[in-house]
């Protein structure tokens, strides 16, 4: 049995976290609107958050694997104040920016029922059995948008059905595949993704070749998005003035919300990420592998540190695919305690 932050007792044992063990936690989880707001260098603050608990040194800070952290724009310029040398919690809840984007997580599941069919290609699971997902989805400002420049309530427009996303209530900007361990404390984040971003940018450089193909005729010109024809002109507009401001943070946003539910909501302290060459070994990626940006640049960004060292739930129980990666010696992971 585990009790997480909330007191909330799960009666779970993971060896593999299958489809009623992930029932279960949804069920735990509190009910209703769960929003999270981003900003840009809000996981620096963050992050610090946890490192200073209620007050640290600031040269302590600085000389540990958090450090990079307060060179950070918004926390530069909060420390700046801090003339006692000391930063506290209360002097970083104070790092806040205007321009801040609400999100609305949700949470979903992905993965075979039978843990015998978890080497189907599109699964991309490092070991058999189901992950639970983190959905960050957009607000109303932005359906409101959306649906007024584009005259569409599709909820899948620029994303696949095919994929971990909520099919109705607004659409999913990005999602977390997460493999957890609630006994060790432990998490895998198995995938991080945004087909929104990449479909709506994709569908915005095919509308500017139609308009350039076609000067003079603006309004005329017509791009077909699966089963919806819409103006070439309107789909440049959404992504240029709705869709950019997310896709140049949507990762951060992301990883930042995976982290926070982690630690806060199932009381994880021990995160991992897929390396980028590992991830695709381990889950069986062979072409139209992952951005490396989202497993190299990303997790560097947010402190986590290169490891050899696997997940205690990858290797209590490994599969065939673990045994023989870790036979070669050449598996690596991003690792973050917090």
């Amino acid at each position: 049995m585990h009790t997480n932050v909330h007191g909330l007792q799960l009666n779970v044992r993971y060896r593999t976290m299958k489809s009623e063990d992930v029932s279960e936690i949804i069920e735990c989880l509190p009910k209703g609107r769960t929003l999270f707001s981003y900003h840009k260098d809000r996981y620096a603050v963050q992050l610090l958050e946890y490192a200073v608990a209620e007050e640290k040194p600031i040269a302590q800070i600085r000389s540990g694997r958090f450090g990079k952290l307060l060179d950070r724009p918004l926390v530069k310029n909060l420390i700046a104040t801090c003339g006692s040398g000391v930063i506290t919690r209360n002097d970083l809840d104070l790092a806040w920016s205007s321009d801040t984007r609400a999100y609305l997580l949700t949470l979903g599941r992905w993965g075979p029922e039978k843990n015998e069919d978890w080497e189907q290609y599109w699964y991309q699971t490092s070991r058999p059995g189901q992950n639970l997902v983190l959905q960050l989805n957009f607000s109303n400002a932005h359906n409101d948008a959306f649906q007024r420049i584009l005259q569409s309530e599709s909820t899948t427009l620029f994303n696949s059905t095919a994929h971990p996303v909520r099919l109705m209530d607004g659409p999913t900007l990005a999602w977390a595949r997460l493999d957890v361990d609630l006994d060790r404390g432990e998490a895998l984040i198995e995938e991080l993704q945004s087909d929104w971003i990449w479909n709506s940018r994709a569908a915005r450089q095919r509308a500017l070749r139609l308009l350039k193909e076609t000067p003079g005729k603006r309004h005329d010109v017509r791009i077909v998005l699966g089963h919806t024809s819409m103006e070439a002109a309107a789909v440049c507009r959404y992504y240029d003035h709705i869709v950019a401001p997310h896709a140049a943070q949507w990762d951060q946003a992301m990883l930042s919300a995976t982290i926070w539910f982690l630690v806060e909501e199932l009381g994880l302290r021990r995160i991992y990420l897929h390396d980028h060459m590992s991830g695709c070994k381990l889950k069986g990626i062979g072409r139209e592998r992952p951005p490396r940006s989202l497993y190299t640049k990303l997790p560097n960004r947010f402190c986590f540190e290169k490891t050899a060292d696997a997940p205690d739930l990858l290797r209590d129980q490994p599969s065939r695919r673990f045994k023989k990666a870790a036979k070669n010696n050449n598996l690596r992971f991003w690792r973050l305690y917090v």
